[in-house]
C-alpha cells in the first residue's frame, strides 16, 4: 500500500498524518474550538491511550502524580465519562467527517487472528 501511495503524493501525506495517530499534539488540532480545559484533554488522552477506567481519576496514587494546582482542578470520573469524552468525541467526529468528505476512495484492512485450538473463521 505504501508503494501505491507514493504514486499519489497528496494521499501519501494525509496517510502519514493519520498513521502518526491522534496523540496529545494532534488532539489540540482537533479540539481548537471545543470548550474543554487543557487538563481535561490530557486526562482523556491518558485514559483512552492507556485503556484505563475513568475511576482512575479518583485514585489517590493518580492524584499524587499531579501538581497541586491540577489536583485542585481535577474533576470526578463522571465529568470525564459523561461530559469531557462525549464533547471530544463529537468535535473529533465532525472534524474527521469534514476531512474525509472529499476523499474519493477509502479502504480498510483487518487482521484475523486464529490460534492452534480456535479460529475466528468458520
Amino acid at each position: 500500500m505504501k508503494r501505491h501511495l507514493k504514486e499519489h503524493p497528496d494521499a501519501e501525506k494525509k496517510f502519514k498524518d493519520l498513521e502518526e495517530g491522534v496523540g496529545m499534539q494532534k488532539l489540540d488540532k482537533y479540539m481548537s474550538n471545543a470548550s474543554i480545559s487543557c487538563l481535561d484533554k490530557k486526562i482523556i488522552n491518558f485514559i483512552v491511550s492507556n485503556a484505563v477506567p475513568f475511576s482512575i481519576v479518583d485514585e489517590k496514587t493518580f492524584k499524587s502524580l499531579l501538581s497541586q494546582a491540577n489536583r485542585d482542578a481535577l474533576k470526578g470520573r463522571h465529568h470525564y465519562s459523561d461530559i469531557a469524552l462525549p464533547r471530544i468525541y463529537r468535535t473529533v467526529k465532525e472534524k474527521l467527517k469534514y476531512m474525509i468528505a472529499n476523499i474519493k476512495f477509502l479502504s480498510f484492512t483487518c487482521d484475523i487472528w486464529s490460534g492452534p485450538t480456535e479460529s475466528f473463521i468458520r
